[in-house]
């Protein structure tokens, strides 16, 4: 007698399939666990290209170890001039100065860099503006100072349009406050971190002018993805050492992704990692129990089936199918799920949830593999049924 085959229509799910999937819950956390690291971590990823125009690029931070040599800007010259492949150039004057108000006098640390700095540590301006392209050709006489600064400096937060005095090159100059900063200054979707206090920043351009023999302290480049890292050492080196100080010792360090971000994982990778296999392999065995429970219940109707032509085959795949659409269920309440946390998660972090077709198709996949896992044990149990013991229970 042939087989009846029925026509597969989507059905509402009843309070029993409801109960397999919540059984099954392991799988919906162990997918959801990954959906909100990895939507968060490329929600990070697409802010830092936004931010940068920068896609495709790495940093690069050089400093010069050699003691009393420190960068130059005919350094900053070589690598805008010779190595094509640079992108940005950030260079980053570094001094201690006193900063003094009508108010009071505070040492800071001074920046003189460009407006690129911002993105590349996203500085959260509280008030005013940072540096422009239009302050960095005039030379403005501007700078921006931190929150704490401004306190002490003015009793406000909100210092824009004050001014401070301080001396550069033994000149004394006046500088008016453009904008404000928050303090710390580092921010998950930072691709550098800095940790400092009472801090300002002015253009670059701006110390140049009034102090001719200051140094870099160090120079930020951004170099696409085509070159690997040492290719891109090497040239750094041949270019500073071969142009500039043939005895100069340059340190390198590369920057591929979030540096918070980078940290997280190396801090707490393996305990996510176990994590999410451990809740997939409980909802795995849970969800394997559950179909156990499901072919004890169903005895009769498996052995009727194989009484009237069905195979040990055809009953092995009815198993392992609704093994897969219980598993693919779960999987879309951990996506769901995922994505809802990672919404929360950014929210705090400053940092938005991104949401991929590749991640849907790996979510997908994990949850057949899954359902094929635990259903393999409950449809070998569930062929073995032998009809005739079930017809004469009855």
């Amino acid at each position: 007698m042939g087989i009846i085959k029925r026509k597969w229509t989507w059905q509402m799910p009843g309070k029993a399939v409801i109960r397999q999937v919540l059984a099954a819950s392991g799988i919906i956390i162990s997918i959801g666990l990954a959906t909100l690291l990895i939507g968060l971590a490329e929600g990070g990823r697409l802010e830092l290209e936004r931010q940068y125009g920068m896609e495709g690029s790495r940093l690069f931070v050089i400093k010069n170890d050699s003691g009393y040599d420190a960068l130059e800007d005919a350094d900053l010259r070589i690598l805008t001039e010779k190595m094509k492949e640079v992108r940005t150039v950030v260079p980053v004057y570094k001094a201690d100065i006193m900063l003094e108000s009508y108010k009071a006098k505070k040492l800071h640390t001074m920046f003189a860099t460009s407006a690129e700095y911002r993105s590349i540590y996203n500085l959260e301006l509280l008030y005013g503006r940072f540096i422009t392209a239009h302050d960095h050709e005039k030379m403005s006489r501007i700078t921006v100072i931190d929150a704490q600064s401004a306190l002490a400096l003015f009793g406000t937060v909100n210092a824009v349009g004050q001014q401070v005095r301080t001396v550069l090159a033994g000149e004394e100059i006046a500088l008016t406050v453009a904008g404000v900063c928050r303090n710390p200054a580092a921010t998950p979707v930072s691709y550098l971190k800095e940790e400092f206090e009472n801090f300002c920043f002015i253009p670059d351009t701006l110390i140049n002018r009034i102090a001719k023999d200051d140094h870099i302290d160090r120079i930020i480049i951004a170099v696409p993805d085509v070159l690997s890292d040492d290719e891109v050492e090497s040239k750094i080196n041949y270019y500073l050492k071969k142009e500039n100080s043939p005895g100069g010792n340059y340190r390198i360090e590369g920057y591929r992704q979030l540096f918070t971000v980078e940290a997280f994982f190396e801090d707490y990778g393996y305990m996510l990692a176990a994590i999410f296999l451990i809740a997939l392999l409980g909802g795995i065995t849970t969800l394997s129990s559950v179909l156990l429970i499901w072919k004890e219940n169903n005895r009769k109707r498996i052995g009727l089936q194989k009484f009237y032509g069905a195979s040990k085959s055809d009953i092995r795949w009815e198993v392992i199918l609704k093994s897969i659409r219980i598993s693919i269920m779960c999987g879309m309440a951990g996506v769901i799920l995922g994505y809802t946390g990672g919404i929360a998660t950014g929210f705090f972090l400053g940092v938005s949830m991104v949401l991929t077709f590749p991640m849907l198709a790996a979510g997908f996949f994990v949850a057949v593999a899954a359902g094929v896992a635990a259903g393999i044990f409950p449809a070998i149990q569930s062929g073995a049924v032998d009809e005739y013991d079930v017809i004469f229970e009855a």
